[in-house]
């Protein structure tokens, strides 16, 4: 159930409806199909799914077999998304709440997918149809939570500067393939006075 909201970003209310027949584990494209009204989908709108949630999902189905329309997941008729996520973190010894005071809900677990893209270098774009919302920014502001460690490892992925050392111990830097000796700056955003001129 957890691999399936992680992998998809469902809604509770989406998992619990989910019978077993939405799922289609084999193909080309593993995908989960779920309700919805538009006409362009009459079996549903399809979800990929990723290849390691297809094979947990497959073994989980083969240790519970079950008729297509039964529900794939044993989950409460009531919206209590919530707290049957605290119960299953204290069967597992996993604290609700962290030391930055984040908490551990169903929600975070939803929202998981749209940090798991972002980590991943994919387009903001396709972050938002992931998780079906309509704006943008209710992706990247609500559901998108990157680190200070998640922005060391993008800065380490930019290119390296390089800067050599000659033998007169000045510091030389390559630009546009040339050697250039390291000297006072200019530009339009400095400033020099010698008494004369001045750069603007």
């Amino acid at each position: 159930m957890y691999v399936t909201v992680r992998r998809t970003g469902l809604r509770w209310s989406e998992l619990r409806s989910l019978p077993r027949s939405a799922f289609e584990l084999t193909g080309r494209t593993p995908k989960v199909y779920i309700q919805d009204d538009d006409e362009k989908h009459p079996r549903g709108i399809p979800l990929p799914l990723k290849k390691d949630a297809v094979k947990m999902l497959k073994e989980y189905f083969a240790r519970y077999p079950g008729k297509p329309e039964d529900k794939a997941f044993p989950m409460p008729s009531r919206n209590i998304g919530a707290d049957v996520v605290r119960h299953d973190l204290e069967l597992a010894g996993i604290p609700y709440r962290n030391k930055e005071g984040l908490v551990f809900d169903f929600h975070a677990i939803r929202g998981q997918l749209a940090t798991d893209m972002a980590r991943a270098g994919i387009p903001p774009q396709q972050t938002q149809k992931a998780m079906r919302h309509s704006d943008i920014n209710l992706t990247m502001r609500y559901y998108t939570h990157l680190t200070t460690e998640d922005q060391s490892s993008a800065l380490e992925q930019l290119p390296s500067m390089r800067v050599d050392t000659g033998q007169d111990g000045d510091s030389l830097k390559k630009v546009s393939g040339k050697v250039r000796k390291k000297g006072p700056k200019k530009g339009p955003f400095h400033t020099r006075f010698n008494g004369k001129n001045k750069d603007l």
